[in-house]
């Protein structure tokens, strides 16, 4: 009998802790047959890292029915050129959408990133207003991975995660009177 062992490199994509199987066929014939064998081993392994990262920086806290931005940030996690890349993002209910930048490039949630090399993350910032009652919970949703085009989509999901908003009155508010007139003054807020 014979070893021979055959190094090769498998590019695996897929979201960070997430399990895949891989399966190995091998076929042989043995000399002087005409059968083939065929033997079958199917391994898991975990990924340990994403090919693409994603940061957010936004609030956790927000005061009810106020103006609310976030940053999302898109860049690889190796020095290869990440190609055909978009990023998707779910809203939660009471979030309305108001712009962002760049631009979407379909609907209200997804941009087109292209590609994406390792010195130049992507940053696009997300503009909207949140609405609701104090101390409700708002879930945010970002995808990021390969654009595709048939259904408008992003497939395969290369890395997600969940950005999450609690809705709080301000620590500070305040009421001044000018001229017979009330203003509510919060503290995110500039006195006119």
């Amino acid at each position: 009998g014979e070893t021979k062992r055959l190094p090769y490199t498998l590019p695996v994509i897929g979201q960070e802790g997430e399990i895949k199987d891989i399966v190995f066929d091998l076929e042989y014939h043995i000399p002087g047959s005409n059968a083939l064998f065929v033997k079958t081993v199917t391994n898991q392994i975990t990924l340990r890292s994403s090919i693409l990262g994603i940061g957010i920086d936004a609030s956790n806290i927000s005061a009810p029915n106020q103006p609310f931005s976030m940053k999302i940030s898109l860049s690889p996690n190796s020095n290869d050129t990440l190609h055909n890349l978009a990023l998707k993002v779910e809203y939660p209910t009471g979030f309305t959408f108001r712009g962002s930048s760049p631009g979407t490039f379909s609907g209200n949630n997804i941009w087109y990133i292209g590609d994406l090399m390792a010195a130049t993350p992507q940053i696009i910032t997300v503009t909207g207003d949140i609405t609701g009652f104090n101390d409700e919970e708002r879930v945010f949703r970002f995808y990021a991975g390969e654009f595709d085009k048939t259904n408008n989509d992003i497939s395969p999901v290369y890395v997600s995660k969940i950005h999450s908003v609690v809705l709080n009155k301000p620590f500070l508010s305040a009421r001044i009177d000018e001229d017979l007139q009330t203003i509510p003054i919060q503290a995110s807020q500039s006195v006119p």
